[in-house]
């Protein structure tokens, strides 16, 4: 096809075209899961992909001796926006399994939820680790701006009911 780029997402691969940045996500190998995403990565701004290329957690994976974080390069001021933005990422993964008009299966279900969310995770993982083991006042405030977001976007998905007749 034609100006078509491939990334490859964990066990996911998407394929952008051309400025419309129309996705297609398809799992693993399994030609009958395949779903179109319309506008969930779109608005690529030349804001965004400078924010992106100077916050060293928003790196699609770390060019670092095996893949551990860049901590040289990470900042205090790095992590609620990568937090927020896979946030955003992960509810967009989340509502494409809910919306999915496909019979429910085991793998583009149960297997879907479970490999959706990675930047979000890692990014949480990497946060809640350094507050533990190496904190300070700024941190804690971005953990308390946080806190109440995590728990909103949790709940959005545990209390989701399309997702739950799914």
């Amino acid at each position: 096809a034609d100006n078509v780029k491939l990334k490859n997402i964990g066990k996911y691969r998407k394929y952008e075209r051309d400025s419309r940045v129309k996705t297609l996500l398809e799992y693993e190998d399994k030609v009958s899961w395949k779903i179109y995403l319309p506008h969930v990565w779109k608005k690529e701004t030349e804001e965004k992909t400078t924010a992106m290329n100077d916050n060293p957690l928003l790196a699609e994976t770390f060019d670092t001796p095996y893949g551990v974080p860049p901590f040289d390069l990470i900042k205090d001021e790095h992590f609620e926006p990568a937090i927020l933005e896979g946030i955003k990422q992960h509810q967009a993964e989340i509502d494409v399994i809910a919306n999915s008009t496909e019979e429910p299966t085991f793998e583009n279900t149960i297997e879907a939820m479970e490999n959706a969310g990675k930047l979000l995770g890692r990014n949480a993982r990497i946060f809640y680790n350094l507050t533990s083991a190496n904190t300070n006042d700024k941190l804690q405030e971005v953990a308390k701006t946080l806190s109440p977001k995590m728990s909103e976007h949790s709940d959005n998905i545990n209390l989701n009911d399309k997702l739950f007749q799914r």
